[in-house]
């Protein structure tokens, strides 16, 4: 009896060893089925659905799926960096002010649904700011001129090309009719000393079609944008070289303003390529690029679904303008989507096209280096 009892003692603890042993089990298989989830998880999933009509909806079906407060950590080793719970993920987004900015709209309006990703985006004023800017590494991704990109990456800016947004807004806008090239010869083009790649592609553009923008033309450079109007409604038969959104300011007030010469247009006569030139890029910073792939992955496709936004639904990115308080009037944004010739392109496809248009400016080739190519 004595001895049954022994057995019937140890079968009792045994069990109750191992079914805490199994409990354990159970919890590290939980544990370790979470930390797989997060490690699987793509931040970008949180960008793949389009911005829709209703923009307070975007993307709270995926961002309700998925575990909140995710960050990126500074990776002190060699090794992979993970996505740990409870901290938050902060990027700074920086646009020059104009088109760039119109492109982030979709972007900016819908930055409170981002919670996963907490985005800071701020409109540059000058080349300057940018050049700064990117130099001491103030932003994880910036949409500038793209060539000024490859001076700064030349210069040792830690930063990659990720893909091309902007094709082409530069126009020469004129009160005279303007039938041919050749109606330019001997005439005054006013336009802004600190464009200075659109003066370039000018020159490149009128010398490939028999001009010699050093004596058939003459630039004045001028300082203020209130200039312009003045100028073109003093019936002098002037000529101005001007871009999107400001262009469309201009002939919403003065109708007998009219574009004469389409930089967009003649450049794809030249080229052959079909869809404009790599005007502004999107560059990503390559730290982020290095220690998040994920979030560089949701910061390219917030950038695609914003100018796919915008161009879908001008009249609602009007409205958006007003309500971010950009600096952007909304007919003026309205009119304008059309000539700016926003299209994101990913670098890998978009790397013909800018060394076509680093040649046209006679500036230097980056190496393969500069491009964001999976």
């Amino acid at each position: 009896m004595k001895n049954i009892k022994l057995i019937m003692a140890i079968i009792l603890v045994s069990t109750i060893v191992l079914g805490s042993l199994v409990g354990c089990t159970k919890n590290n298989e939980i544990n370790n089925d979470a930390q797989v989830f997060l490690e699987e998880t793509e931040t970008s999933e949180i960008l793949n659905e389009s911005f829709d009509e209703n923009l307070d909806d975007i993307l709270n079906e995926t961002l309700d799926e998925t575990p909140e407060n995710v960050a990126r950590v500074k990776n002190p080793t060699n090794n992979p960096p993970k996505l740990q719970v409870g901290e938050e993920i902060r990027v700074k987004v920086g646009m020059l002010d104009g088109v760039p900015v119109m492109s982030m709209l979709g972007a900016m309006q819908n930055t409170k649904q981002l919670n996963r990703i907490d985005v800071e985006f701020e409109i540059i004023k000058s080349l300057e700011e940018i050049s700064e800017g990117l130099m001491n590494k103030d932003f994880d991704a910036m949409i500038l001129p793209t060539e000024l990109a490859a001076e700064l990456y030349e210069m040792g800016a830690d930063y990659k090309l990720a893909a091309t947004t902007v094709w082409g807004t530069d126009y020469l806008l004129s009160i005279d009719n303007i039938n041919s090239v050749s109606e330019l010869t001997g005439r005054k083009i006013y336009l802004f000393d600190q464009e200075r790649t659109q003066e370039k592609l000018l020159q490149y553009l009128l010398s490939n079609k028999g001009l010699n923008p050093q004596k058939d033309i003459e630039n004045i450079y001028l300082d203020d944008e209130a200039e312009i109007e003045t100028i073109l409604d003093e019936k002098q038969k002037n000529i101005a070289l001007m871009d999107e959104p400001l262009l469309s300011s201009i002939l919403l007030n003065n109708s007998n303003i009219k574009v004469v010469f389409d930089f967009k247009d003649e450049w794809e006569k030249l080229s052959e390529t079909g869809r404009g030139y790599p005007q502004y890029s999107l560059m990503i910073s390559g730290e982020l690029i290095g220690d998040n792939p994920r979030i560089t992955d949701a910061i390219v496709g917030m950038t695609d679904r914003s100018i796919v936004w915008i161009n879908e639904n001008p009249r609602k990115a009007g409205r958006a303008t007003e309500d971010l308080s950009v600096g952007l009037q909304r007919d003026i944004v309205i009119n304008a989507i059309e000539r700016s010739n926003m299209r994101f392109v990913p670098a890998i496809e978009a790397k013909y096209d800018i060394e076509l248009y680093l040649r046209a400016l006679n500036h230097k080739l980056p190496d393969n280096k500069f491009y964001f190519i999976r």
